[in-house]
């Protein structure tokens, strides 16, 4: 938390830059803007950007230099991977000058940036797999419940997608859910936790969940609460009592055109929940 921030909170009287007196330590001063961090910068910085690198307010200086310079490349690896890396480098040496008493020097962020970025480079390639993936029914008299989630990250709104089939495949309900701004995951979990609700509510109790999202396949199956998360905590028992707990989590889902519809109906509604037709009587 910058000094500003502190500041607004309270918890700080003094809202300076602590490497370089600056009267307002913002986010924009403390990653970029700060004398001492824009040397770094200028070091690294590419020539196509070097025009609105400086000017542009700070949030769309982290998502420009997330998302629209792909194929850029920064001494062999991506500009994304090595812009985020210097800026959690940035931010932590930071932290430990303020809040552990070490020597603020920038001589070594450059090089260890780039040697964490070219590990996280080949990480990224070697786990890069393909899947092909496709819908399967659930066993006969069973109900699937697929989810989906995304954010759109230059505008910060997050949807959630949920749709439900039976053994034949025939769609059952979907629905959406504009959730505001928050974390993909959060996002992916409150796609669950809704579906859950809507199957209850219509007297399924033999469902099969599937979500795309790794993590929150690996959060509810998980048997402790390392987690605490309450969406997790309140999606667990709903998942244990349907059918002696027979529900199941899955990683495969396939969407089809009807289930984009949904998220993008949601995306540009007002409302923050809709449902679209359903079929169970």
């Amino acid at each position: 938390m910058t000094n500003s921030e502190r500041c607004k909170r309270r918890m700080s009287d003094n809202s300076s830059c602590a490497i370089c007196g600056h009267n307002m330590e913002t986010t924009a001063h403390s990653l970029r803007d700060c004398p001492s961090i824009r040397v770094i910068w200028q070091s690294v910085v590419l020539v196509c950007l070097e025009d609105v690198f400086y000017l542009v307010p700070i949030d769309s200086w982290l998502v420009g230099n997330l998302w629209n310079v792909k194929d850029v490349m920064f001494r062999g690896v991506c500009w994304e991977i090595m812009f985020i890396v210097l800026v959690w480098k940035i931010w932590t040496s930071r932290n430990q000058f303020i809040f552990c008493n070490a020597s603020h020097s920038v001589a070594d962020i450059v090089p260890s940036s780039l040697a964490w970025a070219k590990i996280i480079s080949k990480i990224s390639i070697v786990n890069q797999t393909t899947v092909h993936v496709r819908w399967c029914w659930p066993l006969d008299g069973w109900y699937k419940l697929n989810t989906d989630g995304g954010v759109n990250q230059m505008a910060g709104a997050a949807v959630g997608g949920r749709w439900i089939r039976d053994s034949m495949g025939r769609w059952i309900t979907g629905f959406s859910r504009n959730i505001g701004c928050c974390l993909v995951l959060m996002v992916e979990l409150w796609a669950v936790y809704d579906g859950l609700g809507v199957s209850w509510e219509a007297d399924i109790r033999r469902l099969v969940v599937e979500s795309n999202s790794q993590a929150v396949v690996d959060l509810l199956k998980s048997a402790t609460r390392r987690d605490s998360i309450t969406l997790v905590d309140d999606s667990k028992p709903a998942i244990s009592t349907m059918t002696g707990g027979r529900a199941v989590c899955g990683a495969r889902c396939q969407f089809c055109g009807c289930c984009h519809g949904q998220i993008r109906q949601g995306s540009t509604s007002g409302h923050s929940f809709i449902s679209t037709a359903s079929c169970f009587g």
